[in-house]
Formats: structure tokens, C-alpha cells, sequence
């Protein structure tokens, strides 16, 4: 049971690697996570199966969730870094234009971009 979990779960045997020492360490961390995943389900009263599917779950919505903040983070940084530059160079119209349009947008998002000029 503990390699057919290994192999079908958690990849075991399925390393792309030449370094003996990766592979090694891939194992390693294989047979790491198989108790720590059976002990969970154990304390939960579920299946291992079940285990890890929510594991997987939780973690790709964590993963796409982080991904979803830094790309509005990013996009943020720009707009402040354009009405930056914008009122260091004298172009204060330009600047209040650009945060009319942003506050504009906060009011209505389902207008699809800011236009920045």
C-alpha cells in the first residue's frame, strides 16, 4: 500500500533527473510526505486519498490566490509610479486625469482598463 500511494499520489519513481543525489532527495521528501498525509487522514478519519486531494486543493487555491494579489500589487505600483513621474515632470493634469480614470473604475469595474493617458 505505501509504494502504490507513493507512486500514484505522490510521484514516486517519476524523477527527470541524472544527479544521484536529486533523486535521492526527491525520494526523501516522497517518503516524508506519505506519513504526514496518513497521520492527517488517520486524525480526521478520512482516506488517504481524500487526504491529499484536499491538500492539493488548498494549496492550488493558496497558489492562485497569491498569484491573483501580486498581479493587483503590480498593477498598483505602476499606477502610482506613472502619477509619480507624471507630477515630477510638471504634468499635474495628466496625474489627476490618470486617478479620475482609477477612481472612476473603483466605482464601475466592469469597465475593463484604465486609460492612462
Amino acid at each position: 500500500m505505501f509504494f502504490k500511494n507513493c507512486k500514484q499520489y505522490l510521484n514516486y519513481g517519476k524523477e527527470q533527473m541524472s544527479n544521484l543525489d536529486s533523486i535521492i532527495a526527491c525520494d526523501a521528501l516522497v517518503f516524508t510526505r506519505y506519513p504526514i498525509l496518513t497521520y492527517l487522514a488517520w486524525k480526521d478519519k478520512t482516506s488517504f486519498y481524500e487526504k491529499f486531494s484536499s491538500a492539493c486543493n488548498s494549496h492550488s487555491i493558496n497558489t492562485f490566490g497569491v498569484r491573483l494579489l501580486k498581479y493587483f500589487l503590480n498593477q498598483l505600483q505602476f499606477i502610482i509610479t506613472e502619477i509619480y513621474y507624471l507630477l515630477k515632470e510638471g504634468y499635474q493634469e495628466s496625474a489627476l486625469k490618470i486617478l479620475e480614470n482609477v477612481a472612476l473604475y473603483l466605482q464601475n469595474p466592469k469597465q475593463l482598463t484604465i486609460d492612462l493617458k
